[in-house]
């Protein structure tokens, strides 16, 4: 039997970064507010395939935590950061399967300070090769 894979592409960013001409284009797509922990696990919960990473939820109590982003990732979603939080967590996650795109996502993969940033903050003890 052939079975054909419904995409469920689920956007996280806020409706004030989503013009309305976007949301008509891709009428398929969820586009939800911007992103707070939790939200990763359940959009594996309601069989997202694909999510976007755009920016967080300042008043969110926790925001997305590299963590959750790699468990959604070992569960198989395919998750791309851009903007603000998502260029933060692909650059964390890039190594594990996370898609950065963009300027920001650009400008950490180019940064020296945000490399040693990792290896203080990871508690990593040697230099990764990438590095």
């Amino acid at each position: 039997a052939f079975y054909m894979l419904q995409l469920q592409v689920k956007i996280f960013a806020g409706q004030d970064l989503i013009p309305l001409s976007l949301q008509k284009s891709f009428p398929n797509f969820i586009f939800a507010q911007a992103v707070k922990a939790t939200d990763i696990i359940s959009s594996v919960d309601d069989k997202i395939n694909i999510v976007g990473l755009l920016d967080r939820r300042k008043e969110a109590e926790f925001t997305i935590s590299a963590g959750e982003i790699i468990d959604g990732l070992r569960c198989g979603l395919k998750i791309y950061g851009a903007a603000e939080i998502g260029a933060l967590r692909a650059r964390e996650c890039s190594e594990m399967g996370m898609v950065g795109v963009g300027k920001i996502y650009e400008q950490l993969e180019k940064s020296f300070l945000f490399r040693i940033w990792q290896i203080i903050f990871h508690g990593q003890h040697q230099l990764h090769p990438r590095l």
